[in-house]
């Protein structure tokens, strides 16, 4: 039985073969979310997804790939505007308008049991 070298070596391989082996038509295929299929990749080949994000070298080859992807226009640019990573605004619900909304949702839906 091959040791966990081994298997990560010959998933390398696989890698490293698999993407040789694909056009920029094949790769526009796999794209999801702007990114490639990271199922597709495994599946293609022959080893778990987990091996993509595990292995060092798969990961850096793949980060690599699709860095001189986005390079030739395959992959979209990654977007460089800074997102709001702030919590959302706080909702704050009067009581003037909970209570009759609540009491509406009480006489027209059967909440807690029959009417």
């Amino acid at each position: 039985m091959p040791s966990g070298q081994q298997v990560a070596e010959e998933n390398v391989r696989k890698f490293t073969a698999w993407a040789a082996s694909k056009t920029d038509v094949d790769f526009r295929s796999m794209v999801v979310k702007g990114v490639l299929s990271r199922t597709d990749i495994a599946a293609e080949c022959g080893f778990a997804k987990s091996a993509l994000a595990q292995n060092p070298r798969i990961r850096d080859g793949l980060k690599e790939l699709e860095s001189r992807l986005r390079a030739s226009a395959v992959l979209p640019k990654v977007a460089t505007e800074a997102v709001n990573t702030s919590r959302p605004p706080k909702v704050v619900i009067d009581d003037r308008l909970a209570a009759p909304f609540f009491e509406w949702m009480h006489l027209n839906h059967d909440v807690g049991g029959a009417r």
